[in-house]
């Protein structure tokens, strides 16, 4: 039986993820907390993103072991050249990966405006203004 480690928030990483993907988590969860960036609310966003990862790792090691390229027999018997189907699988996990680390302020983009901003301070969008009932001023 794993014993897992709990940190302060008691968040663990998901169940049936490989050893990899569960190091990605406590790294990723170690990091948010220590910046106190982290709430129990994120444990879902932070699932998704280790079940991703887990795919992401996991067409890495079947292009690794398979290739890039695979061989399809057509009706006349002839060879052809495919892609294979984990190349697109791995993108579509990347970009996965890459726009949940944004949402949580894991890229050096989203640093810049999350740790640019304390929590609490608005960042003054179209959006927050208006639901503060600012009207908007247009040259005509």
């Amino acid at each position: 039986m794993t014993k897992h480690r709990t940190n302060k928030l008691g968040l663990r990483p998901p169940r049936g993820i490989s050893p990899k993907a569960r190091h990605f988590y406590k790294t990723i969860v170690d990091q948010l907390i220590a910046e106190d960036r982290l709430m129990e609310i994120d444990k879902t966003l932070l699932d998704i993103l280790c079940y991703t990862y887990d795919q992401y790792i996991e067409t890495c090691e079947i292009l690794h072991n398979e290739g890039l390229i695979y061989i399809s027999i057509t009706a006349a018997n002839n060879e052809v050249k495919k892609p294979h189907p984990a190349i697109k699988m791995r993108s579509e996990a990347q970009k996965e990966i890459q726009k949940i680390l944004g949402e949580i302020g894991c890229t050096p983009k989203s640093r810049k405006v999350i740790f640019s901003t304390p929590i609490g301070t608005s960042l003054n969008s179209p959006m927050e203004k208006f639901l503060a009932g600012e009207k908007e001023i247009r040259d005509n």
